[in-house]
């Protein structure tokens, strides 16, 4: 995807079994170019964006979530947050800046 992009994050269907859609539901992103052509998701199914910052510089976009890590269909602060980086030359879902393995040496070493 060269050019200009367009970031869309909607709540994109009814994730925690309320049969309502509101805040509470996934919130994925996507990118597609200014046309609308070329839609793709960025983050992970059954996470929410929290926050997001372009830096062209790297031509990436880097994303904080938070993922539904106890599988309980919401999302509280019991859940994992991490980031991600989708590069704007080939974006895909983007991966997880802090692997499982990382984060468990980080929690085992804070908790010695």
């Amino acid at each position: 995807m060269n050019g200009q992009l367009y970031f869309l994050q909607k709540n994109s269907c009814i994730t925690n079994g309320d049969q309502k859609l509101d805040t509470q539901d996934a919130k994925i992103g996507y990118l597609s170019d200014l046309s609308g052509n070329n839609l793709q998701q960025i983050t992970p199914n059954n996470s929410q964006i929290l926050n997001w910052k372009l830096v062209q510089s790297t031509g990436a976009i880097f994303i904080k979530i938070i993922k539904d890590s106890d599988n309980d269909q919401k999302f509280t602060e019991k859940d994992e947050t991490n980031f991600i980086r989708v590069n704007l030359d080939k974006p895909v879902i983007g991966s997880e800046i802090i692997s499982d393995e990382i984060e468990q040496k980080i929690k085992s070493s804070l908790v010695k």
